[in-house]
């Protein structure tokens, strides 16, 4: 079994202490051995809690058609879990994604990309229906699954991938990262920072969210003199912000890696990252680089 959950940080424990958090994910009727995966999740509004018709259960891509669309995500095989007991909340899962989630992104080496969706189990049969729509899912750090072992050149992340289940920010390379400079550039990377002066040639951004928030040392991707720092890791934006599409962030292995309470990001390696989040939006913009961003929404009409 591969258990991706990790050192939970103070102010969060509680919460899950105080709440119980739980799993509760079925097991198929003939199924006997380990569960494949236990992955951790983060209700981050709390908009799940005390609803006892909730269901949570994976759902997967199955082509490369953008926007994307929930209604044409594959079910997994088991049985989705019930209500949360706490804000974070554990997805057991003993089946493999099916066949037709396996997609080649590029690199020659098929992959699955899914996402923790909930909805509300009107009929109690932990399998979402027509009339039982989403309304949130991991769509910023999906969850990847690959047969075998990849490496770098095959790996759609442009980094090592583990055989199994795991998470990864969106979107991906879908390709080689760019080449890097060995050392950090000049810039402590991850340091607490209060301005982009204290930065080096780097920036001063916040990394986290809620309680585990900071203002971090970064590199921005493209970076200004050229430098992208080898002793980091590079993080896409969902969206470019003004010609910007990423930063590079302290990389980790494991949470002792990281300063203080901050963990070590599961979906990408570094430090400062989140839980694994569920959120209103249900699909991401783009799942590769180079996917075409959607039209921005027109302005308001003036009346």
């Amino acid at each position: 079994m591969r258990l991706i959950a990790r050192r939970v940080a103070p102010a969060l424990a509680g919460l899950a202490l105080a709440a119980g958090c739980t799993s509760e994910s079925l097991a198929p009727d003939d199924f006997a051995g380990q569960p494949l995966a236990v992955l951790e999740l983060f209700d981050r509004e709390g908009l799940l809690l005390g609803d006892d018709a909730i269901a949570i259960g994976l759902h997967w891509l199955d082509d490369r058609e953008l926007p994307v669309a929930v209604d044409r995500l594959l079910p997994h095989p088991d049985r989705a879990r019930g209500p949360i007991g706490a804000p974070l909340f554990d997805l057991t899962l003993y089946s493999p994604p099916p066949e037709a989630a396996l997609i080649d992104y590029g690199t020659g080496a098929p992959v699955a990309i899914g996402f923790a969706v909930a909805w509300r189990d009107v009929d109690g049969d932990r399998a979402r229906g027509a009339d039982e729509p989403p309304y949130l899912a991991n769509a910023y750090n999906a969850i990847i699954y690959s047969p075998t072992a990849l490496d770098a050149v095959g790996s759609p992340t442009g980094r090592p991938l583990p055989a199994g289940y795991g998470f990864v920010n969106l979107p991906m390379p879908c390709g080689p990262l760019p080449p890097t400079t060995p050392g950090d550039c000049g810039v402590p990377l991850g340091a607490l920072c209060e301005a982009d002066a204290d930065c080096g040639p780097g920036a001063c951004q916040e990394l986290g969210s809620g309680v585990l928030s900071s203002l971090r040392c970064v590199v921005l991707e493209p970076p200004a003199d050229g430098c992208r720092p080898g002793d980091g890791i590079l993080d896409y934006y969902g969206v470019p912000q003004d010609g910007v599409e990423g930063r590079y962030l302290p990389y980790c292995a494991a949470d002792a890696d990281c300063p203080g309470d901050q963990i070590c990001a599961p979906a990408g390696q570094y430090c400062g990252g989140p839980v694994p989040y569920l959120s209103e939006r249900l699909t991401p913009l783009r799942v590769c680089l180079d996917d075409a961003l959607p039209p921005p929404p027109p302005p308001p009409r003036s009346r």
